[in-house]
């Protein structure tokens, strides 16, 4: 794979519905999604800040997710799909393109420091939300990032004296930094879109 491909951002959106009628499998769905859609896409691209973590030797002091926005429907039509009677849920796919996450790091006190860059790739997302039968409305359960298709990160070292090899340290810089993502991204991203898809939570009835 090259370093540089297009970001494909999977994201299947679970939007369970209690409906007030009977639920009609197969209703399409495709312009509530897109309302959705061009809420979220609002801002247009965004940067988002990840937290900083200390894992071991490697504190991760500052990170981003970039060009994040600008979000594209990846089916139509979106269909209703029924539990039962009166619950129902839309499932969509959502595409981004050219998405790159970068995190500042500091090794041990700050014996040495440098970033860390992933550049444009392919994640996959679940974007969640459900809705038990007892509640009464949905609930945005989170964002679940199933894989990194590029792990490749480019590793630098810009300053201070390494303890131990370069090579040996880079690595450890880059399992460390795989793991805050795999973890901070899901956090990030639901505290992100969980306010802009909030008012589209709360309708009992489903309408184009």
């Amino acid at each position: 794979m090259s370093l540089v491909v297009l970001l494909s951002f999977l994201s299947i959106a679970s939007v369970a519905i209690n409906v007030e009628s009977k639920c009609d499998s197969g209703t399409d769905l495709t312009q509530y999604v897109s309302r959705i859609l061009n809420e979220v896409n609002a801002k247009g691209s965004e940067t988002l800040r990840l937290p900083r973590r200390l894992l071991g030797d490697i504190y991760l002091k500052r990170g981003f997710i970039n060009n994040i926005g600008n979000l594209k429907l990846g089916q139509n039509p979106v269909f209703l799909v029924c539990h039962n009677e009166t619950l129902g849920a839309v499932q969509a796919k959502f595409v981004a393109e050219n998405v790159t996450f970068n995190y500042e790091w500091v090794f041990g006190d700050e014996e040495c420091w440098g970033s860390a860059t992933i550049p444009p790739q392919t994640i996959y997302i679940d974007f969640d939300i459900q809705q038990n039968d007892d509640s009464e409305t949905p609930k945005l359960l989170g964002l679940y990032v199933s894989d990194f298709t590029n792990t490749k990160f480019d590793v630098r070292i810009e300053g201070g004296s390494s303890p131990k090899s370069e090579e040996l340290l880079k690595h450890q810089v880059l399992l460390t930094t795989k793991t805050a993502l795999l973890r901070d991204a899901e956090l990030t991203m639901t505290m992100h879109f969980a306010p802009k898809v909030e008012k589209y939570l709360f309708l009992n009835n489903i309408s184009n």
